[in-house]
C-alpha cells in the first residue's frame, strides 16, 4: 500500500490541480469566442490549448517516468528496497495516465461549453 500511495501522490495531484482549474479558465475563453461569433477562433483556441497540453504532459509524464526513481526517494524517503522498487514501477504505470486524464478533462470541457453533457455523463459508467 505505501507503494501505491507514493507511486500515485504526484501524478494524483497534478492531474487534481488540472481538473479543478481547467474548465474554469478555459470554458468562459471558449465560450466567450462561440458566443460572439467567432468560432474559428474558438477552434483556434482548442487546437492550440490541446496542443501546449498535449506537449506539456507529455514532457511531464516522462520526466515522471525517467525520474521515477529519484521522485519516490523525494516522495517516500522511508520507503524500504523492495517497497521503492515497487513503486517504481508503479509510477511508470502511472505517469502515462496523467496525460490521459489531461486531455479527457479538456475535451469535456469543450462539450460543455457546447452544451453537450451526455458524453461527460457518460464516460464514468464505462
Amino acid at each position: 500500500m505505501d507503494a501505491f500511495l507514493a507511486a500515485t501522490a504526484l501524478p494524483h495531484y497534478i492531474v487534481t490541480v488540472f481538473l479543478g482549474t481547467l474548465p474554469v479558465v478555459f470554458i468562459p475563453v471558449f465560450a466567450s469566442y462561440a458566443a460572439a461569433g467567432r468560432t474559428a477562433e474558438a477552434w483556434r483556441t482548442v487546437r492550440g490549448t490541446t496542443l501546449v497540453l498535449l506537449t506539456a504532459m507529455t514532457l511531464l509524464a516522462t520526466g515522471g517516468m525517467l525520474g521515477a526513481r529519484w521522485l519516490m526517494t523525494l516522495v517516500a524517503p522511508g520507503l524500504g528496497a523492495s517497497a521503492h522498487t515497487t513503486a517504481v514501477v508503479l509510477s511508470w504505470i502511472v505517469w502515462p495516465g496523467v496525460l490521459a486524464s489531461v486531455l479527457s478533462t479538456l475535451l469535456t470541457a469543450v462539450n460543455h461549453a457546447e452544451k453537450r453533457f451526455a458524453w461527460a455523463s457518460a464516460v464514468p459508467a464505462l
